[in-house]
């Protein structure tokens, strides 16, 4: 038998790739997104295994009534494909719920139809529960006062906001909006540093800006969270509006918020330096043709973002 080239290898190869995933897809339906945590988890995992693309697990999983896109990408992202658990998992479960590879293929489509109707309607659910959110962030900002230059917090990141900001049952109160000014959630920062959010709230793309001191703005400086981002404003880029993402997940969601909305600026991902930190921003920066800004420590340094590079700063000069 003549020996296949590594082109034609290369594409078996690849077909046989495409045939798993499609036949995982139509496993995949089968099953109710609304399983426990542990078998979505082990799904996750087998998925990953045979190389399905995340795309495909976030999709089916956001047909389930409790679906949260963070926890999807954050498993998604902490599993390693050969963590011991193979596609057959993913088939033996899918038969549990009646699914048989020797049907046609026509008989998967009425389930996947089915499924997607069952997104659609989840969607609405979500949709439904994030506007209750914003109503609430609107009443609870209603409700605030001002927070004293002395609160706790600001204290200990020797922070001082450019605008006054809001204080809710002694937590610091940060409105997470969007482009149109739109209030979506709330970051509430406790005194001692714990930080949440207003349950149900839209935080992916959405943001907190701080205000370039100057004007015109030189550039448009995206930081992970709000002590960082107040940081970066008072001393490292008081010329440059800041924009505060939150998290190292939201950093590319909004990067590409402000491109879209901003094609020519000069936008510069400030992220924090630990290694999540460091993957997030080179991620944002290649999706939106920014740059990449990383605070550095020495080796007897302990620190991850750009508060950090500052407060040491300050001990050694101050």
């Amino acid at each position: 038998m003549k020996k296949a080239s590594p082109r034609e290898e290369a594409s078996q190869q690849s077909q046989t790739n495409f045939n798993t995933i499609q036949e995982a897809t139509d496993a995949l339906y089968f099953i109710s997104a609304d399983v426990d945590r542990s078998t979505w988890a082990q799904l996750a995992m087998a998925l990953k295994s045979a190389g399905v693309p995340f795309e495909i697990f976030d999709d089916w999983s956001a047909t389930g009534s409790n679906y949260d896109p963070k926890a999807a990408h954050d498993t998604w992202k902490s599993i390693s494909p050969d963590g011991g658990i193979s596609i057959k998992t993913l088939f033996h479960i899918a038969k549990q719920y009646g699914y048989d590879p020797s049907q046609s293929k026509a008989n998967f489509k009425p389930l996947i139809e089915l499924a997607k109707q069952r997104q659609a309607k989840a969607e609405r659910v979500r949709q439904k529960a994030r506007q209750k959110a914003s109503d609430r962030a609107e009443y609870i900002l209603d409700d605030c006062t001002y927070a004293p230059a002395n609160h706790p917090y600001l204290l200990s990141k020797k922070i001082t906001p450019p605008t006054p900001i809001w204080l809710y049952k002694k937590a610091l109160t940060i409105p997470v909006m969007d482009l149109l000014g739109n209030i979506h959630s709330l970051q509430f920062i406790q005194p001692d540093g714990k930080k949440t959010f207003l349950k149900d709230g839209a935080i992916r793309g959405h943001h907190y800006q701080l205000w370039s001191r100057t004007r015109p703005s030189d550039a448009i400086v995206i930081s992970e969270g709000f002590a960082t981002g107040c940081t970066l404003s008072e001393h490292f880029t008081p010329d440059c509006s800041v924009i505060v993402a939150f998290n190292s997940n939201n950093l590319k969601p909004v990067a590409q918020v402000f491109r879209a909305a901003f094609p020519d600026a000069r936008i510069v991902i400030a992220g924090d330096a630990d290694e999540a930190g460091k993957k997030a921003a080179f991620n944002a920066a290649a999706s939106v043709r920014a740059e990449v800004a990383l605070p550095s420590f020495l080796d007897d340094e302990v620190g991850t973002d750009w508060n950090d590079r500052w407060l040491l700063d300050e001990v050694k000069h101050g």
